[in-house]
């Protein structure tokens, strides 16, 4: 089932990398970050994507160009941190585009979805597949199990009782 939302279709869906997504569902994180000034997608419903699991709907304002100072002044807003600006190598970067966060929808639990590989930013909906935990093989489901545990917040309650009976049902150990 794709998501809609009562004015516009979503057409399209973006992925960030964990943790970030979760973190504009529980409304912890308001800015995008990127290295990149994206503006095919401004203003538009975009599903959002995690590792896995769509959160909920989101929509981005247009990319504002930040310098360091206010990368770090704003790190509060964004929740990126220096392990990550390391890990990505983005200190050799000379613009940074900040882009503010409307949440239009998040789901009562997250939904398990099978992105095509490759994808970096944005995906086509039409290339995303929904999943049940029931179509989700052995690995994939001990994975999410152990994800929600790693991960572990009030909008996976849900999620993680539907693995839980699922993996009881396949006699996998909980």
């Amino acid at each position: 089932i794709i998501p809609r939302v009562t004015y516009e279709p979503v057409k399209t869906g973006i992925y960030l990398v964990p943790p970030h997504a979760r973190l504009i569902a529980e409304g912890k994180k308001k800015l995008i970050v990127k290295t990149r000034a994206y503006y095919k997608h401004v203003g538009e419903p975009l599903l959002l994507i995690e590792d896995g699991l769509a959160y909920g709907i989101i929509e981005h304002s247009e990319p504002e160009e930040i310098t360091w100072d206010e990368f770090w002044e704003l790190e509060d807003k964004h929740r990126i941190s220096r392990e990550e600006v390391e890990k990505w190598n983005w200190s050799s970067e000379d613009k940074l585009y900040a882009y503010r966060v409307k949440v239009v929808e998040v789901f009562d639990e997250p939904r398990p979805v099978k992105l095509p590989r490759g994808v970096q930013t944005y995906v086509d909906v039409d290339n995303i597949e929904f999943l049940s935990v029931s179509q989700l093989e052995d690995s994939e489901l001990e994975k999410l199990h152990a994800w929600c545990h790693a991960n572990w917040s009030s909008m996976l309650v849900e999620l993680h009782e539907s693995i839980r009976e699922e993996m009881e049902n396949r006699g996998i150990v909980h």
